[in-house]
């Protein structure tokens, strides 16, 4: 009994170390943007998920479409050096997070306002996001790089249900930008 306890804890402590297999991992990526697509109503992809030691996660080839004009992010590369003990408390504390080749695309619904940015390095440095709270806090922001596009042109202005669902609001803090 002692033993089958014993194997069984083993396995559960080694566990989260599989994930550090890329055949693992790859599979773990497809798994969890295909939940996030699901729940979100977004189409997001990414054509691998690494993660090194202790936990820096890098996914290269991202894309977030949140709308069919807005893409949220494609990214060439976007990294991240998480720490682990926050995740237990559903939050995300990051070093660094970086994102490499990025562009963004907007259009307001009712098609009056438009912003595209090409951005060659984005990096956030000691950033936070807590689910339980609603709340991310980014310590410094620094842009290498950027191509920003804003367009706002009234005549093309649509006319729009409003919207009134309740949305949950969140707390954005930077310290430096």
């Amino acid at each position: 009994m002692v033993r089958v306890l014993a194997a069984l804890l083993l396995t559960i402590l080694a566990l989260p170390f599989t994930l550090y297999i890329p055949a693992v991992s790859s599979y773990v990526k497809d798994i969890a943007t295909a939940i996030a697509s699901e729940s979100t109503g977004w189409q997001i992809t990414a054509s691998s998920l690494d993660i090194d030691f202790p936990l820096t996660v890098s996914l290269t080839d991202v894309t977030v479409i949140t709308a069919p004009a807005d893409t949220m992010i494609q990214a060439g590369r976007l990294e991240a050096d998480i720490a682990v003990l926050p995740l237990l408390t559903l939050r995300i504390e990051a070093e660094t997070i970086t994102a490499a080749k990025a562009r963004h695309s907007s259009l307001l619904s009712d098609s009056t306002l438009s912003i595209i940015a090409a951005i060659d390095k984005c990096s956030l440095k000691e950033s936070s996001l807590s689910l339980s709270k609603n709340a991310i806090a980014i310590g410094e922001a620094i842009v290498d790089g950027a191509d920003i596009t804003i367009d706002f042109d009234m005549s093309r202005q649509k006319a729009e249900e409003p919207d009134t669902a309740a949305a949950e609001p969140w707390l954005i803090t930077a310290d430096r930008i």
